[in-house]
């Protein structure tokens, strides 16, 4: 407890002050003619109300882009409630969407529907379309968060129609690609690929490069999950130029592991290790340990279904040495599992003995 607060009152003397039995003050009366009321002059106005309210609204933006969301909520906050006493609801409406925003980042979906929805309320109130534009797109998606998705794909459409109606390429592109991935947690592949690819077409226009890649990964794993293994290979292609012109390595290879996987489905294994090589070449490039050690693992199997057993026990022996050097212990067991299965594939029972030892006694540790 602060010491300050554990010091006495001080006993006054003013003959205006009652006393208890101890002697302390029970209350003070002060005379009317010694009463100062603040005159309006020392109020501050809504104008200095509004400045101090910007003050806090671009500091909670800045804070919001350095990705500190929960500051930047209280930034916001404070901002709102400033906003209101200004009587400024343009104002309070991006607050509000902002305090939404933030709840988004945090994931707290609920929040984010129930602020955007206030701000909503204040947009259409004032006709600001392009704001309404926005808010309708982030209650969408925090919509389909909350896999209310019939609700995710009203408010996607609603967007997309008034990003038409005043000709705002970038939140049509933006409506297509939320109404694509809507789509997609409802099931719908198709509607959910012919969405994304009119949102492809758009971003293409507007040469906007990172939302191209998202859009091009979107395509590519809902081709792949409709078994459409060429197309997604296709798309993946696609954005795995994208990312070597713009000199993404790590992006190249995320992408070369999803090309491994497709082709293997397609149970072309000759072009599966292919890039399964290219995937290790990069994570060596960029010193990833685990990115090489799945690439690793994904060249062994290639070779475990083409049926070179002694080239798949090579390399799962490489992955091995990996995963122990990341003291991974359950795909160190994993590895040994395989091995004990390729050494015997190959005869060689003592090989596959030793490795059933090693597994064992890694258990042990489970």
């Amino acid at each position: 407890m602060d010491s300050q607060a554990l010091s006495h009152p001080q006993v006054s003397t003013n003959p205006s002050q009652a006393n208890d039995a101890s002697g302390l003050a029970r209350e003070t009366i002060v005379p009317t003619s010694e009463i100062i009321t603040p005159s309006r002059a020392e109020l501050p106005s809504p104008s200095e109300i509004r400045s101090q309210a910007d003050a806090l609204f671009h500091q909670g933006h800045q804070t919001y882009q350095e990705g500190q969301w929960a500051d930047s909520l209280s930034l916001f906050e404070g901002a709102c409630e400033l906003y209101g006493q200004a009587r400024d609801e343009l104002g309070q409406e991006k607050a509000l969407n902002s305090i939404g925003l933030a709840y988004y980042q945090l994931r707290q979906y609920e929040k984010t529907v129930e602020y955007g929805s206030r701000a909503l309320a204040i947009a259409r109130t004032h006709h600001d379309r392009r704001s309404i534009i926005k808010i309708l797109s982030i209650l969408g998606n925090a919509y389909r968060h909350l896999k209310q998705f019939d609700q995710a794909v009203t408010y996607q459409q609603q967007s997309l129609v008034m990003a038409q109606q005043v000709q705002d390429r970038r939140s049509e592109m933006a409506a297509l690609n939320n109404l694509g991935l809507a789509y997609k947690a409802m099931g719908n592949l198709s509607e959910a690929i012919a969405h994304e690819q009119r949102s492809l077409a758009i971003a293409r226009e507007l040469q906007d490069t990172q939302v191209e890649d998202q859009i091009l990964k979107n395509l590519g794993n809902a081709c792949l999950n409709l078994n459409n293994y060429p197309a997604a290979i296709d798309y993946y292609q696609q954005r795995l130029a994208l990312a070597h012109k713009l000199l993404m390595p790590r992006v190249e290879a995320q992408i070369l592991r999803s090309l491994a996987q497709a082709y293997y489905l397609l149970k072309d294994f000759t072009k599966g290790i292919e890039c399964s090589q290219d995937w290790l070449a990069v994570a060596q490039l960029v010193d990833d340990l685990r990115s090489q050690e799945q690439a690793l693992g994904s060249i062994a199997e290639g070779y475990y279904a083409q049926g070179n057993y002694s080239k798949a026990l090579d390399y799962f022996d490489q992955q091995l040495g990996l995963a122990r050097q990341l003291q991974d212990q359950l795909v160190e067991g994993q590895i040994l599992q395989k091995m004990q299965q390729a050494a015997n594939a190959i005869g060689n029972p003592s090989k596959a003995a030793d490795y059933a030892k090693q597994h064992s006694a890694l258990s042990q540790f489970f």
